[in-house]
């Protein structure tokens, strides 16, 4: 949303490609709405959990490379179509997708514009400085750390052969050769890599490719709810901490029905989204099904959730403090980094006790050191405009003849 409406507002013509859902989202950003007609559609088609009941009992490398072979290497030829429906009748100069997206080099090396890439996980893309990315390892600093890296370097290679493999399949359906690249530098594209978030919350990387841009936080709450509540009277002066089961794990009750028992007792006012809603509340809490967190978050003190990154991101760029409960998709990751930086805990379990879960809020609200590193961060993603950034780098691609670097970050167009 920060990319669309600062492309319209910059007077360029875009059309947004999406499912049904969120029409009326996208045309509240200017942008013209073409739907999912090949590709699926949550709306019609299903979410995660009705689609890949299976998936529901993987996590660590199982569960990331059934997500990686079934929920985007098989979309890639309806994407193509979807591609290849709405280029049919607009001359675009380019493509914008983020890394779920894996139709779109496809689309690219069958004859489409350049892409650009926005990144909507922490960064995937392997580096000498950092482990292989799924399992949420720090960056290995001692020469244990290295070995255990390289160790789990190879093993995921080896796990990775399969995923490769249905990688091959699927191009061979469309006439494309089997790629070079294997799928987590497949989903970068080469021109541009607009990575959500700052340094501020990932590791350092002495090998970062030039087309990778850091633009701050590209995170919005999407459209106002009816709710206009006074979150602050409401608390009648205790902390809020908010209580988030995520959008994919909607159907669980591992973390808010838990959290919800575990804070009952304490001296904080809890606004629980998402999840199974009890048929009795505590006392101190509300729950709402959904609830655009720019509402609730100014006011908070602390955040639970299980490490959507868009989510834990709005949370930093208010200055609150997060524990994560996560071990699927990029989860691990996210946890990882938050605690790495400081500004959160990494339970380390997508279904915490009531006793973690209770120790956890109390640390949050307690220790200085997590809010003062949540405070930085907030303040470094202050001084980024993502959207006006991410326009700025787009209008580059599409007058430079080669991949945008450092030299178009700064307004020079590389030759």
């Amino acid at each position: 949303m920060p990319v669309a409406n600062a492309l319209v507002e910059r007077g360029h013509e875009v059309r947004w490609l999406a499912g049904r859902e969120f029409e009326q989202l996208v045309e509240s950003t200017g942008a013209g709405f073409e739907p999912f007609v090949h590709s699926h559609d949550p709306a019609h088609g299903g979410g995660l959990a009705e689609r890949f009941p299976q998936r529901e009992a993987l996590s660590g490398v199982a569960g990331i490379t059934f997500d990686i072979k079934h929920v985007f290497l098989d979309e890639i030829p309806a994407q193509v179509r979807d591609y290849r429906r709405v280029l049919a009748t607009y001359d675009a100069d380019v493509v914008v997708a983020d890394t779920g997206v894996m139709g779109t080099r496809v689309q690219h090396e069958l004859g489409g514009p350049r892409w650009a890439s926005i990144g909507v996980t922490p960064l995937a893309l392997p580096s000498r400085d950092v482990a292989p990315f799924g399992p949420g390892l720090p960056p290995p600093r001692t020469n244990a750390a290295r070995l255990r890296a390289g160790l789990l370097s190879f093993g995921m290679r080896v796990a990775m052969r399969g995923v490769e493999r249905h990688h091959a399949v699927v191009r061979a359906r469309l006439g494309l050769p089997r790629s070079p690249l294997g799928v987590f530098e497949a989903v970068a594209s080469p021109y541009l890599f607009l990575q959500t978030g700052t340094e501020a919350v990932d590791y350092p990387r002495s090998d970062l490719p030039p087309q990778v841009h850091y633009v701050g936080p590209l995170v919005s709450s999407g459209l106002p709810s009816s709710s206009a509540t006074d979150w602050s009277g409401l608390a009648g002066g205790r902390p809020i901490v908010v209580l988030t089961q995520g959008t994919v794990a909607t159907g669980r009750d591992s973390l808010v029905g838990p959290g919800l028992r575990a804070l009952a007792g304490e001296p904080v006012h809890v606004v629980a989204v998402g999840g199974e809603r009890p048929e009795v509340l505590p006392a101190n809490a509300v729950h709402v099904p959904y609830l655009p967190y720019d509402e609730v978050l100014p006011h908070a003190s602390a955040m639970v959730t299980n490490g959507g990154y868009g989510g834990v991101q709005i949370a930093l760029a208010h200055g609150v403090p997060l524990a994560i409960a996560g071990t699927t998709e990029d989860k691990p990751e996210v946890a990882a980094r938050i605690a790495w930086a400081g500004a959160g805990l990494d339970l380390r379990k997508a279904d915490p006790t009531e006793a973690a879960l209770r120790d956890a809020v109390r640390r949050l609200l307690e220790e200085p050191g997590l809010r003062e590193a949540a405070r930085r961060i907030a303040q470094d993603f202050a001084a980024h405009d993502a959207g006006r950034t991410s326009a700025e780098l787009l209008e580059a691609l599409a007058r430079a003849p080669h991949e945008v670097g450092p030299a178009a970050a700064a307004g020079r167009v590389p030759g």
